[in-house]
């Protein structure tokens, strides 16, 4: 049997030295006071506890924890009782003293000797409370409970055990940073254990659905940053405060999970030598409708799931191996030829605790390692110690760099067994269609709609640091510098990206990605009253519908670039400045993308190709707010180049491609430059809720007329629904959509660049713009020149052009051209099987489709003109100067259904 080394040696002399000098003789007086009973208690305090090492290896590449303090000078002795009942089952209850430890590095060594941290870590426990509640062990902190005995099948039985630690501040450092979690309470408690011991492998079995083995939940209060090391651990005031030592924070995150299951653990890793197989099949559950599952808190808002489900289980296991690359640099490889994770989730609140529900989501996530194009791609994760950004002096450099690797998968579409132009949701051997198809799926008022048949793959490196900007009174020259030249088409790579001078370095958790190469794509949205209905929909239109958050239906793509992530939003309770929340600052450049408008299941669609996406964010944020959630955009300037014309040649390198991406009809290349100063994208509960096709609601709701047709000034049942009277059928449709769905609104910004050096502005816009260019393929070339958004003639820019969506499950009127049984000259409007009905039995009976109810408004759009150029490089002519569109407001509905 493989087998695995841990060295504890320096841990084991340090405990034994303060375990033997806490022991004192007793006298004869002293002995003669202690009566007989059963049971042993010791009190102890360890002072303080330094130890060098501790080190757990494999094939000769250690991680370890070095350095360690363990104070409990001025806390509290822990006492420890041990007791053994009469079926023989050991009681150990450790009610845990105060203290205060610090761990100088944890990181990994490899055969060269050198060690590389990943962070350093430094804290202050709570003794032990019960907090009021003798008989409740859920809210029991600084605690280890073990009791282990047998049950009537010769396995180990934990019933009972426990842990529960309540942390007044836990500090991860980074090169002088330090991520701090305030006010942390973890508990983990054992209903249901056992350890059975088998041939090869040892397994926990944690129960079932009606006898959940644990009890997981986590709280904390608040989750900041510090750039100063020596802050003191523990009191940092009320976080909601000005003088909260922490300042601005991510917020407050409680779980509260239970588990039923098992894990099998395996000596051996993926590769012949030493390692650790682990084998899950757990189920993580909330269904207590009294206490949320999640629950994100910001500024008083809240993200909140209720009543929720997450399944884990692989069949080769996830194996853990410490390995060495070629430079000899030490790594943690995570690998799963197969993983699935699915889950569900009855109510997602955004916004006010007591808010109405999202509706209720499911999803499927499947990882195979295969082949996709004829290479093989694999799902692992390698963590090697030491980020991509170091201390100021250069001395330390902590943090972590990933190395990445994901196959996503789901079964090919099935065509119709009846020969109809359509397919539906396929499956693999031996498995349903819902067991074999990654998907997202969202139930509104009973109906689902499933964005169905994910596949992706990606590979790449990432790195994590904590990392401190410069103020605002030294910013870098290129702080604010568009690498992208509006006269050359080009990009300059050396703007934006200067790792050496740390040009784009800001306050907070740095993600860095380095060629992090993938593609990804949906097969289609399906639609039913059940899982099995829309299982076996016909696939339709609809994912489109995630262009509105800039997310394409199908996408390949190569990025690079960082994000920064730092604590506090831009958007607080009162609606102005937020103590809570992200904000974000990042320079992304993605380059050879292919991604598409819109596409079906095999791959025909409208395709962009040869896409560079170049984007730069400055102080955006997501909060959640009073709207749900927001993404504030902050001061955003970007540049999607799709195709290029090549001079040389005369002809379109990539471009707008019509039907497959390969072989389809070139439409040509277009440039598209942005410069938004405050776009918001909200995604709420609740969807269009009284929809009225074709005609106006009533002024007190509940139904739809043509308008105030008789000039009374309401609209109500006594108004007009047809326009010719002696019509058989209404000409406006309502439908009451319910009270679930989901809103989005994009409230979009354009900016103009000023030309007056003393504008505050001036240097934020300088050489960036809105402007949208389409080269033809004969090279001809017409550009919309610097488009702006203004509330009016009189300037502002606070309404900018908004695009509103609501998005629900509803049915809907689809006619057959083919029949008409009413004899009245119109196609018969059918139900989903094709069957005529009336007007008044669409609602129950129609065919269910995934309703859109858009609108697009703004106050005024300035466009200073239209361009035409025989080549990009031509100088260009101006067709018409100085285009204005006031007080547009365009409604449509749109349900999309399947075709049979």
């Amino acid at each position: 049997m493989k087998k695995t080394t841990l060295t504890l040696s320096a841990l084991a002399l340090a405990i034994q030295t303060v375990s033997v000098s806490a022991l004192e003789a007793m006298d004869d007086e002293s002995m003669a006071n202690i009566s007989g009973q059963s049971g042993v208690t010791i009190e102890m305090n360890p002072g303080d506890l330094s130890i060098g090492e501790i080190s757990y290896s494999q094939d000769g590449v250690a991680a370890n924890m070095r350095d360690i303090n363990i104070n409990g000078l001025a806390g509290t002795p822990s006492i420890t009782t041990i007791d053994i009942d009469s079926d023989g089952t050991l009681n150990l209850f450790n009610k845990l003293g105060a203290r205060d430890f610090s761990v100088g590095g944890v990181g990994m060594t490899g055969s060269t000797g050198i060690t590389n941290d990943f962070f350093s870590l430094r804290g202050a426990t709570q003794g032990y409370s019960d907090n009021g509640t003798v008989n409740d062990l859920t809210d029991d902190t600084g605690v280890f409970r073990l009791n282990m005995g047998s049950d009537s099948e010769g396995n180990l039985a934990f019933d009972g055990s426990q842990v529960g630690l309540f942390f007044d501040g836990l500090h991860f450092g980074d090169d002088g940073m330090e991520w701090i979690i305030d006010d942390l309470a973890m508990s983990a408690i054992i209903n249901y254990g056992r350890l059975i011991v088998n041939d090869g492998d040892i397994e926990f079995d944690f129960g079932t659905f009606d006898n959940r083995g644990l009890r997981l939940q986590y709280e904390a209060s608040a989750i900041g940053l510090s750039n100063d090391p020596n802050l003191a651990v523990g009191d940092y005031g009320d976080p909601g405060s000005s003088e909260y030592l922490l300042g601005n924070t991510f917020g407050a995150l409680s779980v509260d999970l239970e588990a039923y299951g098992s894990l099998t653990i395996r000596g051996g890793g993926a590769d012949i030598g030493e390692g650790i197989t682990f084998i899950p099949s757990l189920t993580l559950i909330n269904d207590d409708d009294d206490r949320p599952a999640f629950k994100y808190t910001d500024d008083g808002y809240v993200i909140l799931a209720r009543n929720f489900r997450g399944d884990f289980s692989t069949e080769s296991g996830l194996t853990l191996d410490f390995e060495q690359d070629d430079a000899n640099n030490p790594y943690m490889a995570l690998r799963y030829e197969d993983l699935t994770f699915s889950f569900s989730l009855d109510d997602l609140v955004l916004g006010e605790e007591d808010g109405s529900a999202l509706g209720s989501f499911r999803g499927q996530v499947l990882f195979q390692d295969g082949l996709v194009d004829g290479i093989e791609r694999k799902n692992y994760l390698y963590f090697f110690p030491g980020g991509d950004i170091g201390s100021a002096d250069g001395s330390t450099q902590q943090g972590i760099t990933a190395q990445v690797g994901w196959n996503i998968v789901s079964a090919s579409p099935e065509a119709d067994p009846s020969g109809g132009d359509f397919t539906t949701p396929g499956s693999f051997a031996g498995k349903t269609a819902a067991e074999s198809n990654t998907y997202f799926a969202m139930n509104d008022n009973g109906n689902w709609v499933y964005f169905n048949g994910f596949n992706g793959w990606g590979e790449g490196e990432v790195s994590l640091d904590l990392t401190s900007g410069p103020d605002l009174a030294s910013l870098p020259a290129d702080y604010y510098a568009n690498p992208y030249n509006s006269a050359t088409g080009q990009f300059d790579p050396n703007v934006g990206y200067d790792r050496e001078n740390k040009v784009g370095t800001y306050d907070g958790l740095r993600i860095d990605f380095k060629d992090l190469r993938g593609e990804y794509s949906f097969a289609g949205v399906t639609v039913g009253t059940s899982e099995e209905e829309a299982m076996d929909s016909p696939y339709m239109g609809g994912t489109e519908l995630l262009l509105a958050m800039e997310v394409f239906p199908s996408y390949s793509f190569t990025l690079n670039g960082n994000l920064t992530i730092a604590p506090g939003g831009q958007i607080n309770s009162d609606g102005i400045g937020g103590t809570q929340g992200l904000t974000l600052n990042g320079d992304l450049r993605i380059t050879d993308g292919d991604a598409a408008i819109t596409v079906d299941e095999f791959g025909r669609g409208v395709w962009l190709t040869g896409v560079t996406y170049d984007l730069h964010m400055r102080g955006a944020s997501i909060d959640v707010t009073e709207d749900g959630l927001t993404f504030n955009k902050g001061l955003t300037w970007s540049t999607i180049q799709v195709g290029q014309y090549n001079s040389a040649t005369g002809e379109i390198e990539g471009g707008i491609i019509f039907g497959s991406r390969e072989d389809g009809d070139n439409l040509g290349a277009f440039t598209l430059e942005r410069l938004e100063d405050g776009t918001t994208i909200s995604v709420a509960s609740g969807g269009a809720g009284e929809v009225c096709i074709g005609g106006s609601l009533y002024t007190n709701g509940g139904g739809c007329a043509l308008g105030d047709t008789n000039n009374d000034g309401v609209i109500d049942e006594w108004d007009s629904k047809r326009r010719n009277q002696d019509a058989t059928e209404d000409d406006v449709f309502f439908q009451d959509r319910g009270d679930q769905g989901l809103t989005i609104k994009v409230k979009a910004k354009f900016a103009e660049a000023p030309s007056d050096v003393n504008d505050p502005n001036y240097y934020r816009y300088l050489g960036k713009g809105n402007r949208f260019s389409w080269t033809q393929k004969n090279g001809t070339t017409l550009t919309l020149d610097n488009f702006s958004t203004q509330d009016g003639p009189e300037g502002g820019n606070d309404y900018g052009l908004n695009i509103d969506l609501a998005l629900d499950v509803a049915r809907t009127k689809v006619r057959n051209p083919l029949l008409d049984e009413n004899d009245d000259g119109r196609p018969d409007l059918v139900d989903a099987d094709g069957n005529s009905i009336s007007l008044e039995e669409v609602n129950e009976q129609g065919p269910l489709g995934f309703a859109v109810f858009g609108r697009v408004h703004f106050k005024q759009l300035n466009i200073d003109g239209l361009k035409i150029a025989a080549t990009p490089d031509s100088t260009p002519q101006t067709l018409i100067s100085q285009i204005v569109v006031q007080n547009a407001d365009i409604q449509a509905n749109l349900t999309a259904t399947p075709i049979r």
